[in-house]
């Protein structure tokens, strides 16, 4: 298993990607879904916390008023649907119910894939997309061959999506010799007090009318072989 990761950190990951609403984004390993659920958050201009109620609200009608007011603001700004849903993965038919369940609460389950799959078996059609990756931090690995094993999947996974940008956020100090290649960026950041990377591996910069941008969403289902 793997930490689930906070929403301020997910929100960020996705901020400091390539990634806006229109293009596909894959998350493997979604666990519940976080990564995905900011994502759909930022891509429907959704503000953050319009679903919860505030303190200041239970003050005086005044500041209830104008809660209500910044409310009504925020759910005009609201687009209501992506371009493209985003693709969230986890070899977990435990964590998939979970994510579902939690992207239902969030009010964003009509922008999000979510299907029963392990590294191997993704793949897409789209061009210039986005995966973000999360993986289990050393301490969660069972074994170092486990660990080795995860990750000696990712260069096939990036190879099935060679147009695409990958970012990983892991405390792995040798993914970019595995990936034979230095990441284009590094940001140092931290996942429940650990210090972690950042790795981001940029791809080309897409083009317009290029073949396959425009599948529908029925093209972005990933089919288990």
């Amino acid at each position: 298993s793997s930490p689930q990761v906070k929403e301020t950190l997910a929100a960020a990951l996705v901020m400091l990607s390539y990634w806006r609403n229109g293009r596909p984004l894959v998350t493997p390993l979604c666990r519940g879904g976080t990564i995905a659920i900011e994502a759909a958050m930022i891509g429907l201009k959704m503000a953050p916390g319009i679903g919860r109620p505030f303190a200041c609200e239970d003050w005086s009608t005044d500041y209830l008023s104008l809660s209500q007011e910044l409310r009504n603001e925020a759910e005009s700004r609201y687009d209501k649907k992506l371009d493209t849903r985003i693709l969230a993965f986890d070899h977990d038919e435990r964590m998939i119910a979970k994510a579902r369940a939690n992207a239902k609460f969030a009010r964003v389950t009509d922008a999000i894939h979510f299907d029963c799959a392990d590294l191997h078996q993704i793949r897409n059609q789209r061009r210039f997309g986005c995966l973000v990756a999360v993986p289990p931090s050393e301490e969660h690995f069972s074994s170092i061959r486990e660990r080795d094993e995860y990750y000696h999947q990712l260069p096939d996974l990036f190879r099935r999506l060679p147009t695409w940008s990958h970012y990983v956020l892991a405390d792995f100090r040798k993914l970019e010799s595995l990936l034979g290649r230095p990441a284009d960026r590094r940001r140092k950041l931290y996942s429940g007090g650990t210090p972690m990377t950042y790795f981001q591996f940029h791809g080309p910069k897409p083009v317009t009318n290029a073949p396959n941008d425009d599948a529908t969403d029925l093209d972005d289902k990933m089919t288990p072989e």
